[in-house]
């Protein structure tokens, strides 16, 4: 399978938001340790502070990541120039669950080197939960290096 990403539409968007600021509270309560209705709240917020305009948000670029053959959306990537020196922030990167552990993911990554190069950039930095071994794993395949660590300890 071959796979290319698309700038994202206006339908696409809509299920992209409709997926994320879940998904996103799930994360934050499991790392905050927030009720559900808690992360829930402060995921909404943040989205709509961070994307105020929703899809023509400026400084924001949404991609779907689409299977060349079929043309199916397997997933989606939404980044944003932070003003961190000449780099884009990954906020979400998504595939699919059937699109899972074939190899797409790192796949996403080099085409978004090309994407990001494309729009001027020359570097990508990322957060990622420090539960989400799935996900650091691939960022670390893909040569990515750990910049920060946050740490916890409760008591």
């Amino acid at each position: 399978m071959t796979i290319q990403l698309i700038k994202m539409s206006d339908s696409e968007y809509k299920t992209f938001y409709e997926r994320s600021v879940p998904e996103y509270a799930k994360d934050k309560e499991q790392s905050d340790h927030l009720t559900s209705r808690e992360a829930l709240a402060a995921a909404t917020k943040q989205f709509k502070e961070l994307l105020a305009q929703g899809l023509l948000t400026p400084k924001h670029f949404f991609f779907s990541i689409i299977d060349s053959e079929t043309k199916k959306c397997l997933g989606d990537v939404w980044l944003a120039d932070r003003s961190m020196k000449g780099a884009l922030y990954i906020f979400d990167l998504y595939l699919s669950p059937d699109s899972r552990g074939k190899g797409l993911g790192k796949e996403v990554m080099s085409l978004l080197e090309i994407e990001v190069k494309k729009l001027g950039f020359n570097a990508l930095r990322l957060h990622v939960f420090g539960h989400n071994t799935v996900a650091r794993k691939l960022y670390e395949s893909a040569g990515y290096i750990t910049t920060n660590i946050h740490m916890l300890k409760e008591f």
